[in-house]
Parts: C-alpha cells; sequence; structure tokens
C-alpha cells in the first residue's frame, strides 16, 4: 500500500520507514555520548548546576593552569548580560580583584584586569565595583602603575568606563587618580597606554569638579603642555588637547598655558601657523582632522581671554583659520555638511568669534575669510548656522 500512495502521488520509489513505539522512540535513545569543549578535568566539573560560583572559586584557584583557564572562560561568557547577572552575585568582582594583583603571574593579572571591563560597562557589574569593601578603585589604581604593559592598558580601560559614572569618578578622586595620572602622563612608556592615561585623567576632570580642580593643583597643566610639546603620537596630541581645554576654563589658568608657550604649538595643529610648519605630514587625512579639531576646542578656550587673543593673532591665528572655512562652504554648497563632518568649522567658528574681537584679528578676518563665512551664517546645520552668524557678527562689527 505503501508504495501504490507513493505512485500515485509521482513520487520515485523509496523504502516503506518502520512504524511503531520502537521505531520512532529511537532517536530520544539511541545516541551516543559526544566529548564537550573542555576537557574533563577540574574546570571541566563547572559545567552543569551552578557552574558560576564554581568558576567564580576557580578564578582564585593556586593551581596557575586552572586559575588561567577559567579567567578565559569567564572573559568569554561576560560578552553575555545575562552571564554578567549570573556571575555577580556568586561574587566574581572580589574574586577578580585578587586575581588582578597575582604576584608572580602576569598573565592571570592581564586575564583578571581584562574581565573587569565588561563588568565596568555594566549597570549592575559596575554597582559592585564601587561598593564598599569589594571595591575594584584601588586595586585599579595600583595596577595602571603594574610592571606589565597589558596590565596597565587593561586597568586605565576599566578606569576610564568607571570615570564616565558620576559616582565612579568622585570615588576615583578620592582615591587618589588625579595625582596618580598626572604623574603617568610623564612616567608611562607605553604609547597606546599613555593615550588611555590623558583620556582617563580626562574623563575624571570632565565629569566631576573636583576632579578638576585637582588636576590643576597638581599642575596638570604644565605635564600636557610639556607631553604635546614632545609630539607624542596623534591620538595623544588629540586627547592632550581635549585635556587642555577642559584645564583652561578659568583666567589664571589661561594665562598659565600662555605663559608655558604652547600657542604656537595649537595653531600648527590646527593647520598651518605663521612659519608655513605642518605637523603630522605622514598620517592619514582623518586623523590629521580629529587632532585639528581637538586643537581648535583647545584654542576656543584659551582665546576668550584678551592676551590670549593677542598673542594668537600675533602668531597667525588667522591664516591658520581662514583655510578652514572653504571646506565647509563647498560641503554646504554640495549639500554635504551635517553633525557628522562640522565639528571642526564649529570650534573654528567658535575661535573666529574670539578672534573678532580684537582689533587687528577683526580687520585681518574682514579681509580673509567673511565673504566665505556668509552664505554659512544661513547653513541647513543648525550647528554651524549658529556659530557662524555669531561669527559674521563680530567681524562685521564697527565702533
Amino acid at each position: 500500500m505503501h508504495q501504490v500512495i507513493r505512485k500515485r502521488q509521482g513520487l520515485p520509489w523509496a523504502p516503506e520507514e518502520p512504524k511503531g513505539l520502537a521505531a520512532n522512540s529511537a532517536h530520544v535513545v539511541g545516541v551516543a555520548v559526544r566529548a564537550g569543549p573542555f576537557p574533563t578535568d577540574e574546570l571541566g566539573s563547572a559545567y552543569g548546576a551552578r557552574e558560576h560560583p564554581k568558576l567564580v572559586k576557580q578564578v582564585t584557584s593556586e593551581d596557575d593552569a586552572l586559575r588561567r583557564k577559567a579567567l578565559e572562560h569567564v572573559c568569554e561568557m561576560l560578552r553575555s548580560a545575562r552571564e554578567i547577572a549570573s556571575f555577580v552575585p556568586a561574587g566574581l568582582v572580589p574574586a577578580l580583584n585578587i586575581s588582578a594583583e597575582h604576584s608572580s603571574d602576569a598573565e592571570t593579572r592581564a586575564l583578571a584586569t581584562a574581565a573587569l571591563l565588561p563588568l565596568a560597562r555594566d549597570l549592575h557589574g559596575r554597582g559592585h565595583m564601587l561598593e564598599g569593601e569589594s571595591s575594584s578603585v584601588p586595586v585599579l589604581l595600583r595596577l595602571a602603575c603594574d610592571t606589565e604593559p597589558r596590565v596597565r592598558g587593561n586597568s586605565l580601560a576599566v578606569l576610564i568606563q568607571l570615570g564616565k559614572d558620576v559616582t565612579g569618578a568622585r570615588l576615583l578622586i578620592s582615591g587618589g587618580c588625579i595625582k596618580l595620572l598626572v604623574r603617568r602622563c610623564v612616567e608611562e612608556d607605553e604609547p597606546q597606554n599613555l593615550i588611555s592615561v590623558i583620556a582617563a585623567l580626562r574623563m575624571a576632570m570632565d565629569v566631576q569638579q573636583e576632579g578638576l580642580d585637582e588636576g590643576i593643583k597638581e599642575g596638570a597643566i604644565a605635564t600636557i603642555c610639556k607631553l604635546l610639546e614632545s609630539r607624542p603620537s596623534v591620538h595623544a596630541c588629540e586627547q592632550g588637547f581635549y585635556a587642555l581645554a577642559t584645564l583652561t576654563v578659568g583666567g589664571p589658568e589661561k594665562t598659565a598655558a600662555l605663559e608655558l608657550g604652547i600657542m604656537k604649538l595649537m595653531l600648527t595643529m590646527v593647520g598651518v601657523d605663521a612659519d608655513g610648519d605642518r605637523e603630522f605630514p605622514g598620517e592619514p587625512p582623518e586623523l590629521v582632522h580629529r587632532v585639528s579639531t581637538a586643537a581648535l576646542a583647545a584654542l576656543m578656550s584659551l582665546t576668550i581671554a584678551d592676551e590670549c587673543k593677542m598673542e594668537a593673532v600675533r602668531l597667525g591665528a588667522v591664516k591658520a583659520l581662514v583655510p578652514l572655512v572653504a571646506p565647509a562652504l563647498e560641503a554646504e554648497l554640495g549639500g554635504n555638511l551635517d553633525y557628522r563632518n562640522s565639528t571642526q568649522f564649529a570650534n573654528a567658528t567658535k575661535c573666529i568669534a574670539n578672534l573678532a574681537e580684537h582689533p587687528l584679528g577683526r580687520s585681518k578676518l574682514k579681509a580673509a575669510a567673511l565673504m566665505d563665512l556668509k552664505p554659512l551664517a544661513d547653513a541647513a546645520e543648525p550647528i554651524v548656522q549658529k556659530h557662524t552668524a555669531i561669527a559674521v557678527e563680530k567681524v562685521e562689527w564697527m565702533p
């Protein structure tokens, strides 16, 4: 009958499939045991019921191989928010704090600090990292000076993440992070870690006023200016200029930066200075663009002060700023100017508005930039339109 039905349906011949309870249940009971991805050692015993507490225990194991293997697997599992929610109540944060300061195994320290980063990004995990006796802040501040570059880099990445949180920034500042990071700006010899040092310092000063006050007190302005003069990497210069923009909010701080001679370097980083010098000639244009944007932010902060306006005009700030207007006008005419590519020009217009308050600066800007600025005062991008309109009004002002 089976074959008759198939023939009527136009299907090719096939043997009849077995029927009955035994045949249909074979797929349930007729299976072979397959080896799992992990060997049946002490780590393998963690899988199954209550795996998270077992893995947390193995994270601090005295067996080096087992401890590293457990940390590697924890790092992999922490990519999931669900796993973080299971690990945190099991005591993962205190366990990682212990492993992060393992005295003789740099690999353990590197893995433990890497595991702390996804916890710092998670609200629940971050709360446990910042609370009471299990706080990771003192551990991370000590590890920011570790002998192993990977450990320092991981610790600094976690500090940056914690510094974005108001509570985290406050605890970092009270723990002495500002003084430590200012010192590390001089001592850090790993280029990538130096970028993280400046970024962590800047984050703590941006989020909390106490951090800014502490940074000024600890001589961060002189340290950052000296660092920028040494021409570190492009990314370090970017972070350094943004940090300087944060530090120079007050009049005395602007004067201090000016006296340290940072103005000429700023104008060079913006574009071309009075002597025709240009920085980073071999770097990709997008990186140079980012450094220029950061340098403009610092220049904008400094040129609020009258003495800085005069010095900027004397050093050729108009010559450095005017070339930034034409590309913005071209992008606007082509309908391509928007919030994604207008930050540099917006910073430049703020600098132009500041320099236009100086008679000589206003005269030079009126001759060199006014005709290109006027169309941008009606730009479609609101930020560009607003700041260009202010700049045009100040350049056109007559006593």
